[in-house]
């Protein structure tokens, strides 16, 4: 990809060459955007003390084929508001040169769980896209920056899903998938016990890594518990509570989004598949439920050794 080459004449490209993603225009602009993002991010130093997380790891790092919109970084403990100073206006500059037509918000805090009490915040830039098709509206795509800390990472090279992008290749630092399962453990059970909308891609996420052979590591979960300031109570909600949530039009409409139209029905058209899947989800929570108790009272006991996940972050 040269530099004259403009974001849409990409888009175009990447499309043509991939047939089966036919009426996904709008995600596959915004997948197309996190390259540009990310090699920008990289080029300009900011990746530096960055760690990449979420489903966007998974698709970019992992090899997940579920499609995302969204970029996720943990910054750790010490980062702050001011050190997003000047990194949309940079981003909006850059971009701007790609014929992107991008218009980057400045960071602000989305979420601050108790900061009094140690919480997590997460600031976000948020980037507003014109897509090709005249009948979509506006798209957003968001990068989100928290100050949780990341126990287990290494360098991870970013997949090229198109062969449209930059042949120069982009490296980051990103979560292991166990860090990612408890990761997304702790949000989806947030969700399911306190919002109207639960996180249905943590679902499909979740699944797909135990699937794949993941396992829940009881140290990372009881790690993303304390940072994040869930209440345990909420991992039997969301137990409880998962089999409405997978049966419902709503996550069905959510992951049409996101799966390309073959998987999705196979998977979401099958109505086996989605009671495999809620049994699966209800099954996965109640086993992290169960590791909580496990650690809690090997803890109790002092019977518990230090945890891998405290000796990683240091």
């Amino acid at each position: 990809m040269s530099e004259q080459d403009t974001f849409r004449e990409l888009a175009d490209v990447a499309l043509q060459r991939n047939p089966q993603l036919a009426g996904m225009e709008v995600i596959v602009e915004k997948e197309l955007l996190h390259y540009e993002l990310l090699h920008v991010l990289q080029r300009g130093r900011w990746l530096d003390g960055l760690t990449f997380q979420g489903g966007t790891a998974l698709r970019l790092c992992y090899g997940s084929s579920r499609l995302s919109e969204d970029l996720d970084f943990s910054g750790g403990p010490g980062f702050s508001a001011e050190t997003m100073d000047g990194l949309a206006a940079y981003l909006e500059q850059t971009l701007s040169k790609r014929g992107l037509g991008v218009d980057a918000r400045p960071p602000k805090t989305v979420t601050a769980h108790r900061p009094s009490d140690g919480g997590v915040s997460t600031w976000r830039i948020s980037f507003e896209i014109q897509p090709r098709r005249r009948d979509v509206r506006r798209q957003m795509v968001n990068l989100d920056i928290d100050n949780a800390p990341t126990y287990t990472d290494a360098p991870g090279a970013i997949a090229q899903n198109y062969g449209v992008t930059r042949s120069s290749e982009i490296l980051v630092r990103v979560q292991s998938r166990e860090e990612i399962l408890a990761g997304k453990l702790v949000a989806f059970s947030d969700s399911a016990a306190n919002r109207n909308r639960p996180r249905y891609r943590d679902v499909w996420d979740m699944n797909w890594l135990t699937r794949t052979g993941t396992t829940v590591r009881a140290d990372l979960l009881r790690a993303k518990v304390d940072d994040r300031l869930i209440d345990r109570s909420w991992l039997k909600t969301a137990a409880t509570t998962a089999g409405d949530i997978v049966g419902s039009r709503a996550f069905s409409s959510e992951m049409r989004r996101f799966l390309l139209p073959h998987v999705a029905e196979e998977t979401l058209d099958n109505p086996m598949y989605v009671e495999f899947l809620a049994t699966e989800t209800e099954r996965l929570m109640r086993t992290a439920d169960a590791c909580l108790d496990e650690v809690d009272h090997q803890r109790d006991s002092g019977h518990y050794p230090p945890s891998t996940a405290d000796e990683e972050s240091g």
